[in-house]
């Protein structure tokens, strides 16, 4: 019997030491994927969720980029920033989304559900740091370790056009949002308890920024006005800006035509002109 248990820590060991090691040599292979921008003239970057992956189209200029991605979370969105300006110093204006949902406690789905982990955690890891990993751990551990095969299964993310790409970046939607969704139903935006997971990690991309000498504006994009305004949250932000003297673009309630959205809360490619072109 004790022949057996030895036997069985020894395999665990050695299985153990080779995904380590196997882990190791996947995220150094992706730490020296190149993360330039091919362009000399672009110097402000978007960032953020499916808001600005749909809204902003950098295509109608040869000074800004996009690079936000469906269900990010500013945790992600922070490691990303952070490896893309070390590879692009030239940025020097950024902007990031921020609107109710995104600092209120709803918005920690994107850190804690099964489905974002098994997706973005394996996706971000060689950019996280051991902090950042300890955070996600910590706020949900069972799914975070059922993440963990997932590392082994990501393939190698080179995109048909460039690497950073597939990381985010602007996607036009071409769907139409029916009218009767739009006003059928009167939707309300959440709760009303903010995120210190989302505040923290706004607070760190502001530091970042202010670090790397970069100019922070945080933007809302349009949201369709069927969807109700919540006055707590919008109140908390407001004052969060002030307080830390930001510059905040509310776009909130841009004049975009119905036939400009894919849903309540998305733009779709009409929108997106009408809005950035």
């Amino acid at each position: 019997m004790k022949k057996l248990i030895i036997q069985l820590s020894v395999f665990t060991t050695l299985v153990v030491l080779l995904s380590v090691t196997i882990l190791y040599v996947l995220r150094e292979v992706q730490l020296k994927k190149t993360w330039k921008v091919n362009s000399s003239k672009k110097h402000i970057l978007f960032i953020g969720d499916s808001h600005i992956e749909v809204s902003v189209n950098d295509h109608y200029s040869n000074h800004y980029y996009t690079l936000a991605e469906s269900g990010d979370c500013y945790l992600y969105t922070f490691c990303k920033f952070n490896r893309f300006i070390e590879a692009n110093p030239q940025f020097d204006t950024i902007y990031l989304r921020i609107d109710c949902h995104n600092i209120d406690k709803t918005s920690e789905e994107w850190s804690t559900r099964q489905s974002y982990l098994d997706f973005k955690f394996p996706s971000c890891f060689p950019y996280l740091k051991n902090d950042d990993i300890q955070t996600l751990y910590t706020l949900n551990p069972i799914g975070f370790i059922k993440s963990i095969p997932y590392l082994l299964t990501v393939s190698d993310k080179e995109s048909k056009t460039e690497y950073l790409k597939s990381f985010g970046s602007y996607k036009p939607i071409d769907s139409v949002v029916q009218l009767k969704d739009l006003y059928k139903e009167l939707k309300s935006e959440d709760v009303n308890i903010t995120s210190d997971i989302q505040f923290l990690y706004l607070e760190k991309i502001r530091a970042l920024c202010k670090e790397k000498g970069k100019v922070l504006i945080l933007i809302t994009v349009p949201i369709h006005k069927s969807v109700i305004r919540n006055s707590v949250l919008e109140t908390k932000l407001e004052q969060y800006v002030v307080r830390n003297n930001i510059l905040y673009l509310n776009y909130r309630d841009y004049n975009i035509s119905d036939d400009g959205y894919s849903d309540k809360f998305h733009l779709n490619k009409k929108g997106s002109h009408e809005f950035t072109n």
